[in-house]
């Protein structure tokens, strides 16, 4: 993209900028942009992994990140994923992750290089809901569900605080890997609008953002704010030519089918408010609504595909999907505070989650000249209800120095997933027509269903339910001036799997003001989600695979776990994930405005929940899979998967973050920060299956394992700058992502190392007057790529990047804008 074509196509948001700023009675020379200090975050008391209500972030028994509003702000990241991943060193969740068929769309948070299941999302200390799809394509991450984080608008957002520590004892079902904890803004007056317009260097990408939020008083010092986020940004196209098209195609024909980051249109609200009644009870509750729509281009087909008709078609076609994505939620409680009997939180909340999926631009070839060429889908949804009471009471002994405080509570969750609607009838069934001539594999049978995604199967409706009940204690204070120490209990009862306890003790001894070390162990779990335990999905498998040989075209389904069908390859219920988790580091602040934390840690995971891969009869022409699904009614069946207790894993890491603050004066301030990760996991106790298959006696292509162990970056580095002097705030931003490894399915010769990858962010503000602030920047500013795929590793050709790139593969952003404040 050129940067005159960034600029005109912003002209009329400068125009409106130049209109605000000139309208402004309020003018000044010397005003510094307002932002909080580095020192002051330092003193930030959090409320994530404790429940005293004193505590700041240097002085938490295990370590807690805060990460300001204007922070994620000034990243320039369109999205609170993004933006995590840029200012988090353990954050990792690619963002290279296509819509494509809209298994990579859902953006979740992912720390300590495990999967965003075993990372618990709480807004306002609330367990949010998890999305209703199953995402079986946020590669390397095994198939499941997550929460998706950017159904809060930024807008929205006080500041997110991350505890990278286990903290299943204290939180319930997922936090293995760690917590992160939205925290809502509660405003009662005033209000800022912001507006960005953005577009990648290659002209592609264009994306217009607005946020908001506004403050109102109630009585008491009560509040209602009100936030408010729309997001609309177009596809963008990575690809190379495609080799159907050089190969097969017209003579010299180099057309291509479009590859890239897939277009969204986002619109998401949030209502949070409190009202205190007395002085002993407040009343309080939030409502958040989000409509995500995601869209993009599936495989392509040349003119002389088995899949296409010519009628349709004659040069081809691309299939496009798109996915619409609505997340309710609302969280209504009642605190309650008297000296004698402690401190009450009883509160209920309810999230739903429904996924709908459609498919244009396409065709159902077994249904000839009597297909549709778009298609309705199907639909999922999720929803969960949550009713817990939760107490703590301050508490003192003879011989300590301070308070103690006793924690204990109550909950009561109930969770259901459903596949509730199937796709149209031409969407998923076979109507009878055979291969057109003139098509590659003329004669025989066509394909059933829609090209490239089928719709739901009528036979794959239905759903399942759970009930959890949780009882909860925890005890923390100081034993002397210098050790704390901290213990939680949690036991839980699954009505689907069974009971649970797990716990976590947690010290820290200070041996001076300026140093510290702290160290915890807790056991933690994740059960299996109502997904991977309730969904089916059949869909058509063809002629092609990974390992180069043919396999045979058919039906392949996902069966349930405890579908009797399947028994024979190994399937059968689930267990829970279960973990324990050794932290140990230390706190080191030299003066007040500067602190080093490093924290190294060793999580063990027992029985990953995992999907196999389709398992298929092998290339010798035996028929054992097929005999088996025949045996149980499935004759027409030539594949099938389900889900499984994989593999256990071992990852051990280390966490660093420094912070220092230079005061210069009336040459302004600078905020310096450094931040980097290690990590490493093996994988071992892989399970085999029953039945000789087309990979063998394993249940997974070698990539299922091997992801895991190499496909996100063992090292993350983040530093960052930033100075603000008078009207002016500069911020820097730079990533370098370390190498990682693409691994092919099936053939080891063609795995792929990456080189580490820099990334620069820039973001430049001008303050205007107190109430305008203008303000351009980057993101990746000097245009930074990860290495293409090797040409055999491309399939058409068309796929020059892969899903795994920590930083994505669309190259720099470049984007105008700006903030009024009312």
């Amino acid at each position: 993209m050129k940067t005159e074509y960034l600029f005109n196509k912003s002209t009329l948001s400068v125009a409106i900028i130049l209109a605000l700023a000139h309208s402004s009675q309020s003018l000044y020379a010397a005003e510094t942009v307002p932002q909080e200090s580095e020192a002051k975050l330092l003193q930030e008391v959090v409320v994530l992994g404790t429940k005293r209500n004193n505590v700041k972030a240097l002085e938490s028994l295990a370590p807690v990140e805060i990460i300001s509003s204007k922070t994620l702000e000034q990243t320039g990241a369109l999205t609170l994923n993004q933006a995590l991943n840029q200012l988090i060193p353990s954050f990792n969740f690619p963002q290279g992750q296509n819509a494509s068929k809209g298994t990579g769309a859902v953006r979740s948070a992912s720390l300590r290089g495990l999967s965003p299941a075993y990372t618990l999302i709480l807004v306002d200390g609330k367990r949010r809901n998890l999305s209703g799809k199953l995402v079986n394509g946020a590669d390397p991450f095994p198939a499941d569900q997550f929460v998706e984080i950017n159904t809060i608008p930024i807008s929205a957002i006080d500041r997110v605080e991350v505890l990278k520590d286990g903290a299943s004892a204290q939180y319930g079902s997922d936090a293995i890997a760690g917590v992160i904890n939205i925290v809502l803004k509660k405003k009662d007056h005033g209000g800022e609008l912001s507006y960005r317009y953005g577009e990648y260097k290659k002209g592609d990408g264009e994306t217009n953002t607005a946020n908001g939020w506004a403050g109102i008083a109630l009585p008491n010092d009560g509040f209602v704010t009100f936030s408010g986020e729309w997001l609309d940004g177009n596809p963008t196209d990575r690809s190379g030519p495609d080799l159907q098209y050089v190969n097969a195609g017209p003579k010299g024909d180099l057309r291509k089918g479009q590859w890239g980051q897939g277009g969204r249109d986002h619109h998401t609200f949030l209502i949070n408010s409190e009202l205190p009644i007395n002085d002993a009870f407040t009343a309080y509750g939030n409502v958040n609504y989000s409509d995500i729509k995601n869209y993009n281009f599936v495989n392509p087909n040349y003119s002389k595909s088995k899949d296409n008709i010519l009628d349709f078609y004659p040069n081809g076609f691309q299939p496009r999907t798109h996915e619409k994505r609505t997340d309710q939620s609302a969280v209504a409680g009642l605190r309650y505070t008297d000296e004698t009997l402690g401190n009450f939180d009883t509160y209920i909340t309810w999230g739903k989650s429904n996924v709908i999926n459609n498919l244009s631009n396409s065709l159902s070839p077994s249904y000839g000249l009597k297909s549709h060429t778009a298609f309705y889908l199907g639909e999922t949804k999720s929803d969960s209800t949550n009713f817990a009471i939760d107490w703590n009471k301050p508490i003192s002994f003879s011989w300590a120095p301070k308070e103690w405080v006793v924690s204990s509570g109550i909950n009561y969750r109930h969770e259901k997933y459903a596949t509730t609607h199937a796709g149209e009838e031409q969407s998923w069934n076979f109507g009878g027509s055979n291969i057109p001539n003139g098509q590659l594999n003329a004669g025989q049978p066509a394909r059933f269903g829609s090209v490239d995604i089928g719709g739901i199967n009528p036979e794959d409706l239905g759903s399942i339910s759970r009930d959890v009940y949780s009882l909860y204690a925890g005890l923390e204070g100081s034993v002397t001036d210098k050790l704390e120490l901290g213990f939680a209990l949690r036991a839980e009862d699954y009505s689907d799997f069974g009971n649970t306890i797990n716990g976590k003790i947690s010290t820290r001894y200070e041996f001076t003001p300026t140093f510290a070390t702290r160290g915890t162990f807790s056991t933690g779990y994740r059960a299996p989600s109502l997904a991977q335990l309730g969904q089916q999905r059949t869909t058509y498998t063809g002629t092609w695979s990974f390992d180069g040989g043919a396999a045979a075209a058919g039906r392949t389904r996902l069966f349930r776990p405890n579908d009797a069908a399947v028994a024979a390859f190994g399937a059968k219920d689930l267990d829970p994930a279960k973990s324990q988790n050794i932290s140990l580091g230390f706190v080191w602040q030299p003066i007040q405005n500067a602190s080093l934390t490093v924290d190294a840690y060793h999580i063990k995971i027992k029985d990953n929940i995992v999907q196999t891969s389709t398992l298929q009869d092998p290339a010798n022409g035996t028929t054992n899979v097929h005999d088996i699904l025949s045996q149980a009614g499935y004759s027409n069946y030539t594949g099938a998967s389900f889900f499984v207790n994989g593999y256990d894993t071992k990852t051990k890491g280390v966490d660093l973050v420094g912070k220092y603050l230079l005061n210069f004066d009336q040459y302004g301030k600078l905020n310096l920060g450094l931040g980097l990760s290690f990590l490493d996991t093996t994988v071992s106790n892989v399970k085999e299956g029953n039945v000789l298959t087309r990979t063998g006696k394993t249940l997974f292509n070698r990539d299922v394992i091997l992801n895991v162990e190499d496909a996100i970056p063992k090292n993350k580095l983040n530093l960052s700058a930033n100075y603000q002097i008078q009207q002016w705030n500069i911020a820097l931003n730079l990533t370098r992502y370390g190498s990682y490894v693409f691994h092919h399915s099936t053939l080891a010769e063609r795995d792929q190392k990456f080189d580490p990858q820099w990334v620069l962010d820039l973001d430049l503000q001008y303050a205007v007057n107190k109430s305008l602030t203008l303000n351009i920047g980057a993101n990746n500013l000097f245009n930074t790529y990860p290495e293409e795929y090797e040409s055999y590793n491309q399939v058409n050709g068309i796929n020059r990047y892969g899903f795994i790139h920590p930083a994505g593969a669309s190259g720099a952003f470049y984007y105008a804008g700006f903030n009024y404040k009312f």
